[in-house]
C-alpha cells in the first residue's frame, strides 16, 4: 500500500466516523448518553486520523498530486459508503457492547445517519490533500459544537 491508497482509505474511514458522530450527536439526549463511549471511540479515531494526516502532511507526502481523493457529494450518493457506515457504527456497537442499538444503525439510510448540511458547509466537498481532509476535520467538529469532543479529537497524541 502506498501513501495514496493509505490516505484514499484514511479520508474515507474519517468521513464514516464524522458521519456517525453526526448522527449520535443529532439524536435525543437519552440515547446520546448511551451512545457516549461509542462517540467517544469516534472522536478519539477522528482524532488519530488528524494527526497522521499532519504528520503527511508534514512529510509532504502527496505534495504535487492533483487528483481528487475524495468527492463528498459522489461519496455520499454511493450506496456502498452508506453500508460502510453502517457497518462500522455497529462494529463500535459491539465492540461496546450496545448491540441492543444495532437496528438504529441498521434502519438508517445516510440522510437520516447525517445531517448533510453540516458535512457539506465544511469547507470544500473535495478532499486533495491531507491539508483538506485535516481543514474538513476541522471544520465539522467545530460544526457539531461538542467543545469535548473537539478538545479529543484535536489534542490526540
Amino acid at each position: 500500500m502506498n501513501f495514496f491508497d493509505f490516505f484514499t482509505f484514511i479520508s474515507y474511514f474519517a468521513l464514516a466516523n464524522l458521519v456517525l458522530l453526526c448522527y449520535i450527536y443529532g439524536r435525543d439526549e437519552s440515547t446520546t448518553e448511551s451512545l457516549s463511549r461509542v462517540a467517544q471511540h469516534l472522536s478519539l479515531n477522528i482524532g488519530s486520523i488528524r494527526k497522521v494526516a499532519s504528520d503527511m502532511k508534514q512529510m509532504h507526502a502527496l505534495e504535487g498530486t492533483h487528483d481528487c481523493i475524495v468527492d463528498m457529494i459522489k461519496t455520499f450518493e454511493d450506496p456502498r459508503f452508506s453500508k460502510f457506515c453502517m457497518q462500522v457504527g455497529k462494529t463500535y456497537l459491539m465492540i461496546h457492547e450496545q448491540s441492543n442499538l444495532s437496528s438504529d444503525f441498521e434502519s438508517a439510510s445516510l440522510v437520516d445517519l447525517a445531517d448533510l448540511g453540516v458535512l457539506k458547509a465544511c469547507t470544500s466537498s473535495q478532499i486533495y490533500t491531507p491539508e483538506d481532509l485535516i481543514k474538513f476535520i476541522d471544520n465539522t467538529i467545530a460544526e457539531l459544537g461538542d467543545l469535548n469532543m473537539e478538545s479529543s479529537v484535536l489534542h490526540v497524541a
